[in-house]
């Protein structure tokens, strides 16, 4: 199995980062009244069904990492707007495309490696 470019990787999320929300298409469900449907802590996917927990979320109160082997996409964190600590991406060997289009602000750091 080919092993993903990790260079190539940060440049995607960077340019996803950038370009922001398509929000014609953006599949989010409404949010809570105070404008954020929130996951309380730190969030590690390391599998898929980690990654389903994400879903509908607009914000983690936290660092999110995704070490997730057998992830191919980040398709659940659509919605994800805010992440209050670091997000890092890390050890996805099946990883083919990392996207979080309504992403607009990382209060720590983004970290993408292998």
């Amino acid at each position: 199995m080919k092993q993903p470019n990790n260079a190539a990787l940060a440049v995607a999320i960077t340019a996803v980062l950038i370009a922001g929300c398509d929000e014609e298409n953006s599949g989010c469900p409404d949010v809570e009244e105070n404008g954020h449907k929130t996951y309380a802590g730190h969030l590690t996917i390391s599998d898929a069904a980690d990654l389903e927990l994400l879903e509908g979320y607009s914000q983690v109160g936290g660092d999110l990492t995704f070490s997730c082997p057998n992830c191919e996409n980040t398709d659940a964190a659509i919605c994800l707007e805010h992440v209050t600590g670091d997000l890092t991406i890390s050890d996805n060997t099946a990883l083919t495309s990392a996207a979080f289009p309504a992403l607009e602000q990382i209060d720590g750091h983004l970290y993408a490696r292998e």
